[in-house]
């Protein structure tokens, strides 16, 4: 790394040092001996495998290494002595901080910092340089020489750079200046917060400082409110501040102008403080409110701010929504999900075990349907109606709803509950922990003779499943061949090309796969094959997103914009899904590629697609 000077600081210059070709190296550190200032290269090799991208599987065979990079000669990092900052002399201090020489100045502000000199061109320096250019780290020793020093506050008109930085000074000194809550209130008034960031940062953390701050905010929100249109910058800073200060008695009152607002900005910005919120604060004045637009337009938005104030007022409507078969399905579970008491009878319970017994039912409404019965009292008819659904859960659900064995005490239906559990492909996904503790109230037998050994088989079926990479990546070796894998992709076999590029070939759902023999061995491929949930690629984790018509999109988020997100559902289309109608976003923690793709195309088939992959670099 070439360094040269800039500033305060350095420019660098990266230039390749070490190339390594083998992707089970694991380089995860580098030491300076401090002897003779020899590296120290630490490879971790197949043993450490949390937070590596490649694999999930140990490799214990793969031992790794630690190595040291010698220099030919021994080289003392020096820097040759710069005059001006070994004088101790007020006037060439002085001189330094007026000098465009970063790192002089930032010498400069540390001595003044140190030695608080109280004259009057000093002062005058450190208030000019309050206005002007500066890097981050001579900016802060700024701040810190201000701090220290505590000169007077300058009342005239200033900059907002000026103003922002005379902020922090006052915020690193808990704000001792008595005029300080008055320059917060005159500068609340005209800020424009996307037209001065640093500004705004200060006056929030200064609202936070100041005794009176939530008053002080909520007199200049309420005549931001006048206006007969509304920044977004305005109103996001709204958002912020209030939801720090939500219990305070001023913005209380705020928030019930807001949800009343006529505005639907304003109203959904007071929505989103409250569905966000995580004090449990609530009034009563915001029912009416609350209760006018739940009837008008029940939104995703409108039953999380509902679900957070954790009161009945609201459960009388929000089951009769729940039970109305004419509205859509997503916002029959949210409003059941945002009721204080979740009463799962007649149709609504029929509608919750209908979503996860619905094949076709998003992933966002099984993981939500599994949580809402988890949390409800159930009956022994209910419990037997859901027993079937045991044997077909995915792993998210499932991890869920294995709970609710302890609702009975009955033998019957823990034995019938455990039977279909046994059936269930995925019970090995849970620990065996998680199932003695859902059966510890039954008669021990249970779970010994009906789920113990269904987990056994389980768990030896995926550790058997594990051996055959090794033998298997020794096959791809001898007899793939890539040319036969490169036709069996462009043909849709194991249906790789429907989520993954190579290429201009397929669709760029998954990772691009263009150069991924470069990065990845035969076995590690053969295990993205084999066991898909265990390597979820960074930045390629599936997502759905609820929005406040009530719809869901499930994709992947290839980049968050001004306008929104962008997204590539599963059908392989873009879209963007714009910030304000976001309701929800649900991570999912199974990878969107399925598991037993390697049962759908014979074995040499996929040797071939694996030799192929390799070979692509």
């Amino acid at each position: 790394m070439e360094l040269t000077p800039s500033g305060s600081t350095y420019k660098a210059v990266e230039n390749e040092f070490l190339k390594l070709h083998n992707p089970d190296i694991h380089l995860t550190d580098v030491m300076e001996d401090p002897r003779d200032g020899s590296l120290l290269l630490i490879d971790t090799g197949g043993w450490f495998r949390i937070g590596c991208p490649a694999s999930l599987m140990a490799k214990s065979d793969l031992l790794g290494a630690i190595y040291r990079i010698k220099p030919n000669k021994p080289q003392l990092a020096t820097r040759p002595a710069d005059s001006h900052l070994h004088k101790t002399d007020l006037q060439s201090q002085i001189t330094a901080l007026k000098s465009k020489d970063e790192h002089a100045r930032r010498q400069a502000l540390e001595w003044v910092a140190k030695t608080q000199p109280q004259e009057g061109e000093v002062l005058s320096v450190l208030g000019q340089l309050l206005d002007q250019d500066l890097d981050p780290s001579s900016e802060h020793l700024l701040i810190y020489a201000l701090r220290q020093m505590k000169p007077p506050f300058h009342s005239g008109p200033a900059s907002d750079r000026y103003m922002s930085r005379w902020l922090l000074v006052e915020l690193a000194r808990r704000g001792s200046e008595k005029n300080f809550a008055s320059t917060i209130q005159s500068l609340l008034l005209r800020l424009v917060p996307e037209q001065s960031p640093p500004l705004a940062d200060a006056v929030r953390r200064s609202l936070e400082v100041v005794p009176e701050g939530d008053q002080l905010a909520a007199s200049a929100f309420t005549e931001w409110l006048k206006a007969s249109e509304i920044t977004q910058g305005r109103m996001a800073f709204i958002k912020q501040v209030i939801s720090a200060q939500l219990a305070k008695p001023s913005a209380l009152a705020l928030m019930t102008s807001m949800l009343t607002h006529s505005l639907v900005d304003v109203r959904m910005t007071a929505l989103t403080i409250l569905a966000t919120q995580t004090t449990g604060t609530t009034n009563d004045a915001w029912l009416p409110a609350l209760d006018k637009l739940l009837a008008e337009s029940p939104t995703p938005l409108v039953f999380d701010a509902i679900k957070k104030l954790k009161t009945p007022h609201f459960d009388a409507t929000l089951q009769a929504i729940a039970n109305d078969t004419k509205r859509p399905l997503a916002i029959r579970l949210k409003a059941l999900d945002s009721a204080k008491s979740v009463k799962l009878t007649g149709e609504t319970f029929t509608m919750v075990k209908g979503v996860l017994a619905d094949s076709a039912a998003s992933s966002a409404a099984k993981i939500q349907a599994a949580g809402m019965i988890a949390s409800a009292p159930l009956a022994k008819p209910q419990l037997l109606e859901l027993a079937p659904l045991f044997a077909t859960l995915g792993p998210v659900e499932l991890k869920s709803l294995v709970g609710i064995v302890r609702k009975s005490k009955e033998p019957e239906v823990g034995r019938i509950l455990a039977t279909e559990i046994a059936k269930n492909p995925v019970i090995a996904s849970q620990q065996e922990s998680a199932y003695r503790t859902a059966f510890s109230d039954l008669p021990p037998d249970i779970f010994e003779t009906v789920i113990l050994p269904a987990y056994n088989t389980a768990v030896a079926t995926a550790e058997a499943k594990k051996r055959q990479l090794g033998p298997l990546a020794d096959k791809v070796i001898a007899s793939g061949s890539a040319a036969n894998g490169k036709k069996h992709f462009e043909m849709g076999k194991g249906t790789c090309i429907a989520c993954h590029k190579i290429g201009e070939a397929g669709r760029p759902i998954g990772p691009d796969l263009s150069h991924i023999g470069a990065i990845r061995t035969e076995r590690d491929l053969l295990e993205s094959i084999l066991f898909p949930s265990n390597t979820l690629a960074r930045d390629y984790e599936a997502h759905v997103i609820e929005t406040s018509d009530g719809m869901q999109t499930l994709g992947v988020i290839k980049s968050h914009t001004a306008e929104g997100l962008l997204v590539i559902d599963i059908a392989g289309q873009e879209k963007t899904i714009a910030h304000q109608t976001i309701a929800g976003d649900t991570t999912l923690t199974t990878s969107l590629m399925p598991q037993g793709l390697d049962q759908t195309m014979p074995e040499a088939e996929l040797l071939d697609l694996v030799a192929w992959l390799r070979s692509l670099k």
